[in-house]
């Protein structure tokens, strides 16, 4: 899974921590030692604060899906029944998401959740 198609979910801890440790490290030990303490940590949460996105519903549009199921093979040949869904939908945050911005262009993403049925 990638987060806004950039980075591994798994790896953004690891990477935004190490972020604010650099510029942790950056300054010098004398500027921390003489920063204030309460102002360093306002700035630090000021700088690294994440925001959840607000998306106004009203402003993306996604139309009914037509569904089908297929089967597929899972890595080591198991067959299972898939569930597929072609919508088409306009967003104004598709860029977001690493999705094209050409309305012509088809793109196919992969849903995790699925019914395996053993046969």
């Amino acid at each position: 899974m990638r987060a806004f198609n950039e980075i591994s979910f798994l790896d953004f801890p690891k990477i935004f921590y190490k972020r604010i440790e650099d510029d942790i490290s950056s300054k010098s030990k004398d500027y921390i030692l003489q920063v204030d303490e309460e102002d360093y940590i306002k700035y630090l949460i000021d700088k690294y604060a994440l925001e959840p996105l607000n998306i106004l519903r009203e402003t993306e549009h996604v139309g009914e899906p037509d569904k089908s199921k297929v089967r597929v093979n899972n890595r080591w040949g198991e067959e299972y029944w898939s569930d597929t869904f072609k919508c088409r939908g306009e967003s104004s945050f598709s860029f977001i998401f690493g999705l094209p911005q050409d309305p012509d262009k088809e793109v196919q993403l992969e849903v995790i959740a699925f019914h395996y049925d053993k046969k």
